[in-house]
């Protein structure tokens, strides 16, 4: 088996961290790169590395210098979750410092926030070729999701992703609560495309990204299983909650009336005891409806 390509920089060094940053930061690895920025783990520079050791490993984006402003966006976001301070704010990025100067029109440079120890939905589903993923890890994945989405979108104002795909989801390896059943935890990352009540906000972006919600859970589910129609009735029946799930994640509006999309909510609610019927049980996925 071929050893995984490592990520290559596309806008910045070692060099370009340090600089940057005026020494605060101190780059360990390149953690990503993506089409506007780099991403770095990096701890905080010391005096005295002995007597006070760094206790926080950082993810340090850099953007293009073209790209400055969806940074800017990014940390408004970030932000904006961070003030609710919501039971579900953890699946979001914690900032924990930037350089954003407060002259106006002034764009934000760098940003650090708390490291994510995972990998992506888009890497989970390269390592797992050509098995398909466990029920369990689906169903918990798109009900997290859900969850998190459904939390933005009933902010006031609403604030949408605006980029949710595969790239964009992480699953945090080091995050477990007992009633995750030892799953990975879902953060949504990249917050660069975001948008805002001034951006123009309307029920048609949000069912949009609902769909997208939507599109990633049955990528997931449908993974090397092929079409949910080729499976028999009686499969339908052995496995009611899987297929009843596949069924709505592949078709959304079919339970929504004429041009509508399920609400998160809905979906959340009618598949939160779907992982304790599969596993025999009676504990359901690890998702918390509070509100902040």
């Amino acid at each position: 088996m071929p050893a995984p390509s490592r990520p290559t920089p596309k806008f910045s060094s070692p060099q370009t961290v340090l600089r940057q940053t005026r020494g605060k930061f101190l780059p360990l690895a390149l953690a990503g790169s993506g089409s506007s920025a780099d991403v770095w783990f990096c701890t905080t520079s010391s005096p005295n590395p002995l007597t006070s050791p760094p206790t926080q490993l950082y993810a340090l984006k850099l953007p293009s210098r073209t790209k400055q402003d969806r940074l800017t966006r990014e940390l408004r976001a970030l932000r904006l979750i961070a003030s609710t301070a919501s039971p579900l704010s953890p699946h979001f990025p914690r900032v924990l410092a930037a350089d954003h100067p407060p002259a106006p029109f002034a764009e934000c440079r760098w940003l650090a926030t708390r490291a994510v120890l995972g990998c992506t939905l888009h890497a989970l589903l390269s390592a797992s070729k050509p098995h398909p993923l466990p029920r369990h890890l689906v169903l918990h994945i798109a009900l997290q999701l859900s969850a998190a989405l459904s939390y933005l979108h009933s902010m006031t104002p609403p604030l949408l992703h605006g980029d949710l795909f595969e790239g964009n989801v992480m699953l945090d390896m080091t995050w477990q609560r007992r009633n995750d059943q030892g799953f990975p935890h879902v953060v949504i990352i990249d917050f660069g495309a975001a948008r805002f009540d001034d951006d123009g906000v309307d029920a048609r972006a949000l069912a949009w990204e609902r769909t997208c919600v939507y599109r990633l859970a049955a990528r997931l589910a449908l993974f090397r299983r092929g079409s949910a129609g080729r499976r028999t009735e009686e499969e339908g029946r052995r496995c009611g909650w899987w297929w009843e799930f596949v069924r709505v994640v592949a078709e959304p509006r079919a339970d929504s009336g004429p041009g509508e999309v399920m609400g998160l909510d809905a979906f959340c609610e009618r598949f939160a005891g779907a992982e304790g019927v599969l596993a025999g049980g009676s504990r359901g996925v690890g998702v918390s409806r509070a509100r902040g």
